[in-house]
């Protein structure tokens, strides 16, 4: 195993409440990202049958299905994600290019149907 050379330089950051200013900007996205994902979580099916099977509780099932497989892809796509902040766009766009997601698909949650 490599070992870097004594010389090497180590890289500081701005200190905040004794933590690296980077850890508090990871700290602030993964917040907002589980409170939006856990405020959304309770209503999805509901909103799923609403929109989707007008309301009819036959709808139920096929919501269902299509919430686990949300859940799994909000899971699995932490993989490919994270394949992506690491090797193309590093962590701080990486953060932002995220939140901009997150943020269209509440935006476009919250848009009345007929605007669909």
């Amino acid at each position: 195993m490599d070992t870097p050379p004594a010389d090497a330089a180590v890289p500081t950051f701005k200190q905040v409440l004794g933590h690296p200013a980077p850890l508090w900007m990871l700290f602030m996205s993964e917040f907002w990202e589980r409170f939006a994902f856990y405020g959304i979580r309770w209503a999805l099916v509901l909103y799923i049958v609403a929109q989707f099977h007008g309301g009819s509780p036959t709808g139920q099932a096929a919501a269902n299905l299509t919430y686990g497989a949300y859940l799994a892809l909000v899971y699995a796509g932490a993989i490919f994600g994270g394949y992506i902040a690491d090797k193309v766009l590093g962590y701080q766009r990486a953060i932002l290019v995220g939140a901009a997601f997150m943020a269209c698909g509440l935006f476009t949650i919250a848009l009345p149907d007929p605007l669909l």
